[in-house]
């Protein structure tokens, strides 16, 4: 079987983890894997050591976080030029089926299309309600693109199932959860002082993703006295500047400008994991949450918004703790139950790193695309000469 990935960046943020784990199982399932990217970068390189071939094209996105028509007409003729380009390559590789990563990318889908490839999209955003994108399009417009365009749609939680059954027929969709594979631990959790009692929130530093909750629990905490220490561990995307600087401005207004720690992105984020007791879920509407995942991985109990697909990552009471999406008050009583109770803490990690570890695996990821592309394969070798 010779594969296609499609991504939407040459980074590692957490759709391209998912990519790279993906190509790492399909190429040790001895498939033929091509991954096509729009420029060469980090992911580039962990790609070429996973045994893929990667492929840099000029392709754009037909969706933003603004409404400009300028800008959109400029991301059309790129996709016009990027869907051409996209179309010759796939010919002269001739792949047996085509996977797009994102649904803010749709050059492959069309070339794919034009060529009778089957083409699969893998969505792991909601689109509108966790990153807040305008489409091009319109949304609805787009969605039904994907369905027309798409011979399986994978979506990564039961919450994006329901979202794009409304547009996608529900015979195209499938659930897949991703591997979100880590490294070995640096050192023992259990390694980290009492106190101060440490926080992390992993997570580009946007308004969807609820710093602001995370900061005004630790004010009300540190109101009672308690020794809590915040992590912020996240790149802040160029046109959130201004939610970055609410972000201090309501740090110093609760009293917690000594205690927050404001960290950009880095790839070792693994070790902020490490050094805390707690992981913060904060999002309004995480479509999967790779990092909680992560977190629980590592041994940490997670403290989730009920809202998304957290939900389906957290058993609120098991291997976690759930609050109502938006009250910080909530979240503070969360917290403050695990900062004095360290069996609870250890009861909650333990039980989400068993069922983590034992249910997010690359060889369950790869195993679950594979049995996808193997139903569509018998209709793709019908259909071609």
């Amino acid at each position: 079987m010779k594969v296609a990935l499609v991504s939407h960046t040459a980074t590692t943020g957490g759709a391209e983890l998912v990519l790279l784990e993906l190509a790492r199982g399909l190429v040790g399932r001895g498939v033929t894997v091509d991954v096509i990217l729009p420029g060469r970068g980090r992911l580039s390189h962990l790609l070429d050591g996973a045994g893929a071939r990667t492929w840099s094209l000029v392709y754009d996105w037909w969706a933003s976080s603004t409404r400009c028509w300028e800008a959109a007409a400029r991301r059309a003729r790129h996709n016009v030029g990027g869907a051409g380009s996209t179309f010759r390559l796939l010919k002269r590789l001739g792949p047996d089926v085509v996977v797009t990563n994102t649904l803010t990318i749709p050059t492959a889908a069309v070339a794919a299309k034009a060529l009778r490839i089957p083409h699969v999209w893998y969505l792991h955003e909601f689109g509108e309600k966790d990153h807040g994108l305008s489409f091009d399009l319109g949304f609805a417009n787009s969605i039904r693109l994907i369905n027309w365009l798409s011979a399986r749609v994978i979506v990564n939680s039961h919450a994006t199932f329901e979202e794009f059954s409304k547009r996608i027929a529900t015979r195209k969709l499938r659930v897949v959860y991703c591997a979100a594979d880590v490294p070995d631990e640096p050192h023992g959790i259990s390694s980290v002082p009492e106190r101060p009692f440490r926080l992390v929130l992993v997570g580009n530093k946007t308004p969807s993703k609820g710093q602001e909750e995370a900061i005004r629990a630790v004010g009300l905490l540190r109101e009672r006295g308690r020794q809590v220490r915040l992590a912020l561990v996240g790149h802040c995307p160029e046109e959130d500047g201004r939610y970055l600087l609410a972000l201090r401005n309501l740090v110093a207004r609760v009293g917690a400008h000594d205690v927050v720690d404001f960290i950009d992105f880095t790839e070792d984020r693994y070790c902020y994991f490490a050094q805390s007791h707690v992981a913060l879920m904060c999002s309004r509407s995480e479509a999967f949450g790779r990092v909680t995942v992560e977190a629980m991985k590592f041994g940490l109990p997670v403290i989730g918004t009920n809202s998304g697909g957290t939900p389906e990552l957290i058993r609120d009471g098991w291997n976690g703790l759930l609050y109502p999406s938006g009250e910080s008050a909530e979240l503070a009583e969360r917290i403050d139950r695990l900062y004095w109770d360290p069996d609870l803490r250890a009861w909650l990690g333990g039980n989400g790193k068993a069922w983590a570890q034992g249910t997010f695996s690359i060889a369950q990821h790869t195993e679950d695309v594979m049995k996808i592309l193997d139903e569509i394969m018998p209709a793709q070798r019908s259909a071609r000469p």
